[in-house]
């Protein structure tokens, strides 16, 4: 989310009391009806999984084996195991990466596995090891040790070459767990248990020049739980004095300042949050099974992505793809005797339109098939005002032929435009993208580009002859 965004978004929730948290309304939830895949629905339970954009993975219980899903191919496969192997479990994927605790005679060690290779290396092997609770972020691997009893906070640098040492987070005498890592892998977040290991507190660490420096996000006398955090938001549950039905969704700046709560009816629990969107169940009671739903924080919308009043969902995670689609994972108890299962399932959220695109070139012109074609445009407002800025990335992501409504190879000219981005243009105020039509069959073609934090497809037309 830019800073335009959030300053929108703070400006619109009104004044803040001192006594309290921000509450924040949404308006009735959009019903998401997109299909539901079943990733694993195999006798006895599945549980835990996570998701990063193609990549799955989730602790599969009956073989005690972690597994991965692929939304590309539906293959659906288990890390390979040893005669060591106990048991893997808590697993955690980002980049292309899964990390996991695998249980072993000796030790509780942490595990990589690099689907793509297919290959597994434990990280920092020590004998006698004993840790769990691994999250993945960037190049950065958090995970909980147990050395001490009560458990530290601490980080392994996945980039570093050669290999490092885990560096300390957090030597604290409290019980630390649940670490979550933030997608550029500068920030962690964790809960602190100064009381008991089910009332606990909400802990950050952020990294800058190498150093990590560790604060408090959420520390009142009732529980505070399940922390996760994009980089710029840092979200949370906790059942504060006065809500009879159970925990609410708590969500903050990460660099500090007012707490915001969703006032919603019912209880919510165990968010995750990607790009400014905050996943959640929410139940009518305690007791009562939880449906998922999506907060979009930016625009004040709430989505409901299930509707099923017999069967729980719960444990959720959730992506963002490229196009800006949400593609979210959770374990359900539709199985056999109430076993669970891994559902998923991938919608288009509402995107309001921050930028018109204003043509500088003469979209009918044809040029000839294997010259370059170059793409000069503005981003402009609804009344055509230049908005167009050096600090707004433009980014190609596919050519389509209009008349099959088929792609085309997307390429440029040269280095033109390194990573497909739109190159800013001074002298235009404006961008350019020199397209490269080799290849391409006479027609009418469309550049299909995304415009900084304006997650419309928008698209610029040319022609081939």
């Amino acid at each position: 989310m830019n800073r335009r965004n959030i300053l929108l978004t703070l400006s619109a929730l009104g004044s803040l009391t001192a006594t309290g948290p921000a509450q924040v309304t949404p308006p009735a939830p959009i019903q998401v009806n997109s299909p539901i895949i079943t990733i694993n629905s195999s006798p006895g339970d599945q549980t835990d999984p996570h998701v990063d954009k193609d990549l799955a993975s989730y602790t599969d219980t009956p073989s005690n084996q972690i597994r991965y899903y692929r939304f590309s191919t539906g293959a659906d496969l288990g890390i390979p195991q040893d005669s060591t192997t106990l048991f893997d479990v808590l697993s955690d994927v980002n980049g292309g990466r899964i990390a996991f605790t695998r249980v072993e005679l000796d030790r509780n060690a942490i595990f990589v596995f690099d689907p793509a290779t297919e290959s597994l290396t434990e990280i920092d092997p020590l004998a006698g090891s004993n840790r769990l609770g691994v999250a993945l972020g960037g190049n950065t691997l958090a995970f909980v040790d147990l050395a001490s009893g009560q458990g530290d906070m601490f980080a392994y640098d996945l980039g570093a070459n050669p290999p490092q040492p885990p560096q300390v987070v957090s030597l604290d005498p409290n019980a630390e767990q649940n670490p979550n890592v933030s997608p550029d892998g500068n920030m962690i977040v964790w809960e602190d248990c100064p009381v008991s290991i089910v009332n606990c507190d909400i802990f950050k660490g952020r990294r800058a020049a190498g150093v990590w420096s560790v604060s408090a996000v959420a520390h009142a006398s009732d529980p505070e739980d399940n922390p996760d955090t994009d980089g710029t938001w840092i979200v949370y549950d906790a059942n504060r004095a006065g809500n009879a039905t159970g925990e609410d969704i708590y969500y903050q700046l990460a660099t500090g300042g007012p707490e915001f709560q969703l006032a919603l009816p019912g209880a919510q629990q165990n968010p995750s949050i990607k790009g400014g969107l905050i996943a959640f169940e929410s139940r009518a009671s305690s007791s009562a099974p939880s449906d998922l739903f999506v907060y979009d924080i930016a625009n004040n919308i709430l989505y409901q992505v299930t509707a099923t009043p017999t069967i729980d969902e719960n444990l959720n995670d959730l992506s963002l793809l490229d196009n800006g689609d949400i593609r979210m994972v959770w374990a359900a108890n539709d199985g056999v005797a109430g076993d669970e299962n891994i559902h998923a399932t991938t919608f288009t959220p509402i995107r309001p339109v921050l930028y018109q695109i204003c043509p500088l070139y003469d979209s009918n012109a044809a040029k000839k098939t294997g010259s370059a074609y170059p793409i000069k445009i503005q981003l402009c407002d609804a009344s055509g005002t230049n908005l167009s800025s050096s600090s707004i990335t433009l980014h190609a992501v596919s050519v389509t032929r209009i008349s099959t409504n088929t792609p085309t190879v997307l390429d440029d000219t040269g280095n033109a435009n390194p990573d497909f981005d739109f190159r800013y243009d001074s002298s235009l105020e404006g961008y350019v993208f020199n397209l490269s039509t080799k290849g391409y069959a006479t027609g009418t073609y469309s550049l299909n580009f995304i415009a900084g934090p304006d997650l419309v497809l928008h698209s610029a037309l040319f022609a081939v002859k």
